[in-house]
């Protein structure tokens, strides 16, 4: 059975920018219903002597405009291009890179007052999985085994966020019979009345801005890049008679690692309102910068795929949290001896050693208690640490990949517990499985 879902155009557009300068240009766009990795746009161009002065200028916001064969108005931006010139036709062909399309309509909605559902597409999440099965025969009956509302809630400036896990019909071939065929997606999708003028882009630049933390802390909790391929919205006019507007704006984004750890926590939990209580504290810490880069570093720990540069990242993830917390707890090696004089800081084990008595991080689970000194295990690790980073010596495996699951697990208890999340049983059964496994080791 196989399911085409690509998408190409190829239509006659033309390039503007915010000085008024503008090219034409011949349009080819490509992409993936349900491939967030294929979107790819080139463009055919004439006279290649005057185009670059259009194309290159990005201080002026280039990008291009059309219309395609269906009739929907579309908008491409990219922030970079390749391109092959052909002489003495005075030809180009460009590819353009970091691409983002958003087709449908792009003006200010026509009605002032209605209802609107904006539906982003995320990559999975299994933290937000939903519970239960479905199915469909091979005629394509659907048998669901789930409510198709079942999902996390939150609130939002936006209106209701509901975060699951949906499904989606598409007609394909079974041998010489047709079927519909579930595509499964992760997607959250806010939904609200308005009563106001309302721009389509800039709804789109909310939703985005909206959704920043949540998939930070999705990041956080499925301990993989969670990030936004595709943002539909819909709007519909209240009365007898309502009208409905569509536009959608897709992205590419980088390839899907194949990495698949377990969430720290289940959907059951964060079904509970552990999700909207982790976004609220996150927005409000004052530390939210530093814990955005320590969750990059920690995620990056997680997708790389040597042992060196995951422990590489885990090394910069705990300093970059260690560090901004041992100030706020003025953990110092010794008093300025003269006004001019700055305070020495500990040495790293130490502090965080003393982060894991003030935030009382639970490390049960990092060896066995009758048998490890957790001051000594933590020296040694940034004793290995230093040994790898300022020498290039490797060492002994065994211990550098226990190393790096237990720093994984210490660097997500600290910002947890900065963020004032410090409850063990809340946390998925799976999620500390590898540590466990190393009970044992020194």
């Amino acid at each position: 059975m196989t399911i085409d879902t690509t998408k190409k155009y190829s239509f006659n557009g033309k390039i503007i920018n915010d000085n008024n300068e503008e090219w034409p240009a011949l349009v080819y766009l490509e992409y993936d219903e349900y491939d967030p990795r294929i979107l790819k746009c080139s463009l055919g161009l004439e006279n290649i002597s005057t185009w670059p002065t259009v194309l290159e200028n990005l201080q002026a916001n280039p990008r291009i405009v059309g219309e395609t064969p269906e009739g929907q108005n579309i908008l491409i931006k990219y922030i970079g291009f390749s391109g092959a010139i052909r002489f003495p036709a005075k030809r180009g062909e460009v590819d353009l890179l970091y691409v983002t399309a958003t087709q449908g309509y792009l003006g200010s909605v026509p009605f002032t007052t209605g209802t609107y559902v904006f539906t982003v597409t995320l990559l999975n999440a299994p933290s937000v999985r939903i519970s239960g099965y479905q199915e469909s025969s091979y005629l394509g009956e659907i048998k669901r085994g789930r409510k198709p509302d079942d999902g996390i809630s939150l609130k939002s400036d936006l209106g209701n966020i509901c975060i699951g896990n949906y499904y989606e019909l598409k007609e394909a071939h079974v041998g010489i019979e047709y079927a519909d065929v579930q595509i499964e997606m992760t997607q959250l999708i806010v939904s609200n009345k308005f009563n106001n003028q309302i721009i389509v882009e800039e709804s789109i630049d909310h939703i985005e801005n909206e959704i920043e933390d949540i998939l930070t802390l999705l990041t956080f909790i499925n301990r993989r890049s969670i990030e936004w391929y595709e943002i539909e919205l819909r709007y519909r006019e209240t009365g007898k008679a309502p009208r409905s507007l569509v536009s959608v704006k897709r992205r590419k984004i980088r390839s899907i690692n194949d990495s698949n750890p377990d969430p720290l926590f289940s959907q059951n939990e964060l079904k509970k309102g552990l999700l909207s209580k982790l976004v609220e504290a996150y927005k409000h810490s004052p530390l939210r910068i530093i814990i955005e880069r320590s969750i990059i570093f920690l995620t990056a720990s997680y997708e790389r795929e040597t042992i060196e540069s995951q422990l590489q990242a885990v090394y910069s993830a705990i300093e970059a949290i260690a560090n901004p917390l041992s100030k706020k707890n003025k953990m110092y090696y010794s008093p300025k001896k003269n006004l001019n004089e700055k305070k020495r800081t500990s040495p790293i084990s130490k502090r965080i050693f003393n982060l894991i008595s003030i935030y009382k991080i639970n490390c049960w689970d990092f060896g066995d208690p009758t048998k490890i000194d957790l001051m000594s295990m933590i020296d040694d690790m940034f004793k290995r640490r230093n040994k790898m980073m300022h020498t290039g010596t490797i060492g002994d495996m065994k211990l550098l990949y226990a190393d790096l699951i237990r720093l994984r697990a210490l660097c997500e208890r600290v910002i947890l517990a900065e963020l004032g999340f410090n409850d063990d049983d809340l946390f998925f059964s799976d999620a500390y499985r590898e540590l466990r496994t190393l009970y044992k080791w020194p």
